[in-house]
Formats: structure tokens, sequence, C-alpha cells
């Protein structure tokens, strides 16, 4: 038996976290494993509110504890608000923890005191993790600092799913179209170097659309509106809201084009979104900026469009030659990279790890 836990929203289904840690069930399970997730749902509302978080999902955790053993393996996912449970945790089963992130400090110095010292406790029990999960080069490096036996697992991403899309379902809108999905906050995605660029190549191809598709806070989206009515691109820029996971596909699938413009910062060092298995799988072409470990995976001009970061006008110019060049064999390449990190194969290569270590399934 594996077991996920991990902190959540209230909407947890369109969280990147989720997604992975749902592919890696639906993975385990087709590999005759028997896999569950416990979310343990978060409320910040207010001082109740957390109370409230902290008192149903303890005893929960309790009640988790009462019947792990030896032969499970108990994933926690992200930081989380009961690392003084871990050493139980420890004695009980097989502890692995798995963080895809920097610390919330790393990424965010202005975080307050709270946030921080959480970040530290969990820093300062992943010593309990019998093996430790992260998706790239750049966070093996500092977490092996606090824990020893690392794996990393990069990208996973349900291929068939975003490939099929293109055959089975009718394109969202008439217009030609970029597109870009995520979060809106922190500019974690360069949203506003995305929407300066389509200004730019907005005056070359006048009748482009950009199909913003995700959520975040009003006051980033109030910024993006300034950006889009300093640059005269109403009209040509569509917000979506938060959509199904289907329908974000299905989106994808049918646009002449995706973006993701990600700042050369520190969370774009260490992470390795999962957006980009998607891109990839879409069978359309993507430009992407050259952040973080993606340079390891992809190649310019190959299976991508890979341009400098944090340049307008370099991202601009990489549009442009998406738009212009016959991307057919881009995209089939992209398809053939993307294999890779299929939830299939990312899942056995997980899975052999285990047993290396755990007996599960021995």
């Amino acid at each position: 038996m594996i077991i996920y836990i991990l902190q959540v929203p209230r909407a947890y289904e369109a969280t990147a976290s989720y997604n992975r840690v749902r592919l890696f069930k639906e993975g385990f399970e087709q590999l005759n494993v028997q896999a569950e997730i416990r979310p343990l749902i978060i409320r910040h509302v207010n001082f109740l509110g957390k109370i409230v978080f902290l008192v149903e999902n303890f005893f929960q955790l309790l009640k988790l504890m009462r019947r792990l053993t030896k032969k499970d393996v108990l994933i926690i996912y992200g930081e989380t608000y009961f690392t003084a449970l871990y050493p139980l945790f420890k004695k009980l089963t097989n502890l692995v923890i798995e963080r895809n992130e920097y610390p919330s400090f790393e990424i965010n110095p202005n975080k307050s005191r709270t946030s921080y010292m959480n970040s530290i406790r969990n820093l300062n029990s992943y010593k309990y993790a019998d093996m430790f999960i992260t998706c790239s080069t750049y966070l093996e490096r500092y977490y092996r600092r606090y824990t020893n036996d690392i794996v990393i697992s990069p990208l996973i991403v349900d291929v068939a799913e975003y490939n099929n899309n293109r055959f089975v379902n009718t394109p969202p809108i008439e217009e030609k179209y970029v597109a870009y999905c995520g979060y809106f906050g922190n500019n974690k995605d360069g949203i506003p170097t995305l929407l300066e660029a389509f200004s730019i190549v907005s005056g070359y191809y006048p009748e482009l659309m950009l199909v913003l598709i995700g959520f975040g806070p009003e006051k980033d989206i109030s910024y993006f509106h300034e950006i889009i009515q300093k640059k005269e691109i109403d009209g040509k820029v569509i917000f979506t809201g938060r959509l199904p996971h289907s329908e974000v596909s299905n989106w994808l699938s049918h646009a002449s084009m995706l973006a993701l413009a990600r700042p050369n910062n520190k969370q774009a060092e260490g992470g390795v979104p999962s957006k980009v298995g998607e891109y990839l799988s879409s069978g359309v072409p993507c430009v992407l900026t050259k952040v973080g470990d993606l340079p390891l995976y992809l190649k310019d001009g190959f299976d991508c469009f890979l341009s400098k970061p944090d340049s307008v006008e370099a991202f601009a110019e990489k549009m442009v030659e998406c738009l212009q060049s016959d991307t057919t064999q881009i995209c089939k390449n992209a398809l053939n990279t993307v294999q890779q990190f299929d939830y299939l194969i990312q899942t056995e290569s997980l899975l052999k790890e285990l047993k290396k270590r755990f007996s599960i399934c021995r």
C-alpha cells in the first residue's frame, strides 16, 4: 500500500501538486500496487478556521497511524504543519517526503515569520525521511544538506490525454490563438512578459488571440489588464478562469502555439513545471524559456523553441519564429521527448526505487 498525504486548498483538484499525485496513484494501480490519496484541506480564513483545520487533520492523521505498517509507504508531499509527527511515522512505516520547490522563504523572502519558522521546521524534519523525492538537480543539491537518500522524479504527464484531444474534441473557439495555463500569482510564470511579447507579435499577426487559462489574485489580474490596455491589445486576450482539467487539455491541444515565459528566478530555477509535460504532449509547438533543468531535457529548434528569460524582445522573436516555421517535425520530436515523462514510465521508475529500499510488492 502506498499512501499520499498532501496539504491542499479547497479546490485542490485544479492544482499541479494534486494532478502529479493523482497520476502516480493511477500508475501504481495499473502496476497492481494499491494506492490512495489523503488530502488535508487547508483553512486559513481566520484564526478559528486554522484551529479547525489543525484539529480535524490531527485526528485524521491519528486514525491513519493506527493502520500503518512496515509494509506500507507513506509519502508526504510538500511543506506541512504536522512535522512533529514525522518521528512517529518513521517508526510505524516507511516514510518518504516529496518536495518539488525551494522552501517558501527562499522563493519569497517577505513571507511572514510564521511561514518562515514552519519552513525551518520542515527542513529540520527531513532527516526522518527514509527516502526523499524531488524534481530537479537544483533542488537535489539544496536538500542534500538536510537528507541523504534523494531520488529525482521530474515531470509526470498522461501523454495520451493531451494528444488525443486534438482528434476527439472540437476547438473551443474559431480564432487562432496562443495559450498559457497555470497560476497567475507571484509572477512565477512571467505572464507580464508574455503579454508584452504578444503585443509585439500581434502587430505581425493581428488575427491571433491570446488565451490565459487559470486563476490568481485579483491584484495580479488587475495588473495584467493594465498591461493589456497600455499595449492596446484589448479584445485579443481571453481569460478563461479556473477550468476542469479536461477543458484545459482541450484548449491546449487546439492552440496554434503554447507559451511559458518563466522568469529566471529562484522558483523557476528549482521547479520543473508540470505544464511543460502537458504542453509537449499536446502536439502543439511550444515556446519556453531557458530556466532551471529544462535545457537538460529540451533543445531549441528540435522539440520546442527556447528563449532567453526575462526578455520581452527575445520571447517575441521566438514566438514569431514558431509561427513562421513548419513545426511538423518539431511537434513530432516533442511527442518523442515527452514519452520519458509519461505517467506509467515515471511510476515504474519510482516503484523501482521504492522496491530497492522497502518490502512493498516483493
